[in-house]
């Protein structure tokens, strides 16, 4: 019997994936950027970190307009990657 691969959410430098592992985040990144792993994959350094499944991650879900408050949520890790799948989740730039 095989076993169903679980996604998680990974950190680079200022963006977050979900992906099954760190080299599913590279492939994930690549994919969403359209760039090489190669390119960024400075001396073989860890780059993606994995982030605990039970841990909070607010995101800002909508740009705020003038004079309102930014609206945010707030999930788990867990919850992030069950309701976005593979792939871009946000980062601090873009």
């Amino acid at each position: 019997m095989t076993e169903e691969r679980q996604l998680h959410v990974f950190k680079g430098e200022d963006e977050w994936f979900v992906a099954y592992d760190a080299e599913d985040a590279w492939a994930a990144w690549a994919e969403f950027c359209g760039e090489k792993r190669e390119d960024y994959d400075i001396h073989g350094e860890p780059y993606w970190t994995l982030c605990p499944d039970d841990a909070p991650r607010k995101i800002l879900t909508e740009e705020p307009a003038d004079g309102c408050e930014p609206v945010t949520v707030t999930k788990t890790n867990a919850e992030w990657a069950a309701e976005n799948g593979r792939g871009y989740l946000c980062s601090l730039d873009w």
